[in-house]
């Protein structure tokens, strides 16, 4: 057993002793494997690297895709105002059609035609007009900070605001609005802080979130809102509301500055109006009216600590606070109406000061040029910011209006700060909200938000799933521009396609997305998920409108008339901003011949005759479902719906 026993010993000693080959052996082997995972290791950081640059690449393409879809339908809706800021025969037979409707209906009262006086100096309303724009005499609000929080959290749980309490609390507020200049002083003596919000645009979760965050606003925390809370989202009413009362009850720590959106006329493209419609029916009209007084009489921007001043747009190489301060605000009730009207008692001074105000976007390049992308104001460059506010002893301008993926911008050399407060704007994981603290010193501390991820229970989409969420929208978006613009497009196609084989290069495919739609997009990036290409390389260009239709709604059936419906659709915005105009009661609805004077309208505007007159009758006679001689038009434009055929693939960016 001994010998055994020292056998097995001098055994396990030979294996813990190995000769000097076998250490040698061992290190080599152990250096090959730290090398092979080194090299593995950079491998997948490669991989990785590439993998999030294409992740960004394809978000970067999308936000492209949201910002000139924007912009553009922006531009047309300015082209639409300066149509009907020229057309005197329209202004005559909408006043006409206004007065007669009222007086069938028994309404026919001064309160639609909002008087002027003039009172040491300034132009405000008369009173009579602002006791029929808030149906005075009507109970006082009494409003409290607990009566507040009520509100809140019944709008929480989807309650409805009382007509009542949010007329008096809409007369309220524009009483207080016109005992302030145009531009407000605020100061962080007191508070050591302030909280400077961007465009909210009716998403009310937003504005949550920043209450929860930051607070709500007291005497000891101040919040500055700069403009663009309505339009768009589904809760401008509540945004604005809510927003109006806390300065009630704090009127020197809530300030207020008006937006380009806090106007009638961009209220009736943009949502508010149908958004106010859709909740209070018929009372919507008495609504709108005291809205839309209460957004003319709105400060037009806020300087806080003498130091920061916070406007909606920006700047111009003439903008001056001195004259900004002194334009007549109460009688700009559309401030792109009152610049383009060709006959407009508005001093073009005054309106160039306003317009750039709630207007203008930051450029890379010195001097200003014409906003061209928007239609509306100028892009300015870093020379203008420097000399306007080294002119007036300032150290930066706050500014909104611009979405941001961040949530903010810098810009001018940090001369120019933009905050855009809505996340989630163009679609779920396109972009953060942010607003600014700042300090008693003027240093400002942004804080990013994601609204919907706090209210939505589950887990997180990772990049790449958002990446795809966003571009399933930026697709959306753009082949709803392509079928607006679908025969234009054959058109353009058939041009260079004499013999019709229904194929292009792919540059010529480009130079008529661009010009037909446009939007100054990558299409050579964004060609894939749109058309089919062939072995040879070329665009077949009929594949791009493939699969895409109009659902059949109640009012029409597409094979019944299809060039009348797709003109209808390819036209569904101007034509809806024109039912607006004539629905001078906010009813939702428009007579037959209404109808058709607004179609016929439409082809003055587009140049040509696009809508026969049988054709048009035949239309107006088939939506009257009823046949009591009225069209509710809020459902003749939802039932213009494009889709896509199940059976195309799906692709992407």
């Amino acid at each position: 057993m001994g010998c055994g026993s020292s056998r097995s010993v001098g055994v396990i000693a030979d294996e813990k002793s190995p000769g000097k080959n076998d250490k040698h052996n061992d290190s080599q082997t152990e250096g090959k494997r730290e090398m092979v995972d080194v090299y593995a290791a950079a491998i997948i950081q490669r991989w990785f690297r590439r993998k999030m640059a294409d992740l960004q690449l394809r978000r970067k393409c999308c936000w492209k895709v949201f910002t000139e879809v924007e912009y553009k339908s922006e531009q047309e809706q300015l082209n639409l105002t300066n149509f009907f800021s020229d057309l005197d025969k329209l202004a005559d037979a909408l006043g006409k059609y206004r007065i007669e409707r009222l007086e069938k209906s028994g309404k026919a009262k001064r309160h639609n035609v909002v008087t002027m006086s003039q009172d040491e100096g300034l132009f405000t309303i008369s009173k009579e007009t602002e006791d029929a724009l808030f149906s005075r005499p009507h109970p006082p609000s009494l409003l409290s900070l607990e009566m507040l929080q009520e509100l809140i959290e019944g709008v929480r749980n989807d309650k409805l605001i009382n007509v009542e309490i949010l007329l008096a609390i809409l007369d309220e507020s524009f009483t207080l609005q016109k005992k302030f200049p145009n531009i407000r002083l605020a100061d962080t003596k007191t508070s050591h802080r302030i909280c400077v919000v961007g465009d909210l645009h009716g998403k009310l979760n937003d504005l949550l979130c920043i209450f929860d965050k930051n607070g709500i606003p007291s005497n000891t925390n101040p919040y500055v809102f700069n403009g663009d809370f309505v339009d768009r989202g589904a809760n401008g009413v509540e945004i604005a509301l809510f927003i109006f009362a806390f300065q009630l009850l704090y009127p020197h720590s809530v300030f207020i500055n008006r937006g380009n959106h806090e106007d009638f006329l961009m209220n009736k493209k943009y949502g508010f109006e149908k958004e106010v419609m859709k909740k209070y029916h018929t009372r919507a009209s008495k609504i709108l009216r005291a809205f839309a007084t209460v957004f003319c009489g709105l400060p037009l921007g806020t300087i806080i600590n003498d130091s920061v001043l916070v406007l909606h747009g920006g700047l111009s190489e003439h903008s001056s606070l001195t004259m900004l301060n002194n334009v007549k605000r109460l009688t700009f009730v559309s401030v792109l109406q009152a610049v383009k009207a060709r006959t407009s008692r508005h001093d073009p001074e005054e309106a160039k000061q306003i317009v750039s105000a709630l207007w203008s976007d930051p450029g890379r390049d010195d001097g200003v040029k014409q906003n061209g992308p928007r239609g509306g104001g100028t892009i300015w460059g870093p020379d203008i910011s420097s000399k306007f506010l080294e002119s007036h002893g300032l150290s930066l301008l706050v500014r909104s209006h611009e979405c941001f993926q961040d949530g903010y911008e810098w810009h001018h050399d940090k001369k120019v700060l933009t905050v855009f407060s809505a996340s989630n704007y163009f679609s779920h994981g396109s972009n953060l909200g942010a607003y600014i603290r700042f300090d008693a010193s003027n240093q400002p501390h942004i804080v990013q938000y994601d609204a919907e991820q706090r209210v939505q229970s589950g887990k997180r989409l990772s990049l790449r799933e958002q990446t795809s969420v966003i571009e399933h929208a930026a697709l959306r978006d753009i082949k709803q521009r392509i079928y607006e613009k679908k025969n234009e497009l054959d058109d353009h196609f058939a041009q260079i396609d004499p013999e019709g084989t229904g194929t292009c290069e792919v540059s010529d495919w480009v130079d008529i997305m661009t010009q037909v739609t446009g939007l100054n997009l990558p299409w050579r990036t964004l060609r894939e998920p749109l058309v089919e290409i062939n072995e040879g390389g070329q665009v077949e260009y009929k594949s791009c409108t493939a699969g895409l239709h109009l659902e059949e709604g109640t009012f029409f059936k597409e094979k019944d008339n299809p060039s009348l419906v797709d003109a209808l659709y390819q036209n569904m915005g101007t034509l809806e901003f024109i039912f607006r105009l004539i629905d001078i009661d906010s009813s939702g609805k428009i007579t037959t011949d209404e109808f058709k004077f607004a179609v016929d309208t439409l082809n003055t505007y587009l140049g040509e005759v696009q809508f026969e007159q049988d054709d048009i009758a035949t239309m107006a006679e088939s939506i009257d479902l009823n046949k009591d001689g009225f069209i509710d038009f809020n459902e003749f434009v939802e039932s213009f719906r494009l889709s896509q055929n199940s059976t195309s693939s799906q692709r992407y960016l």
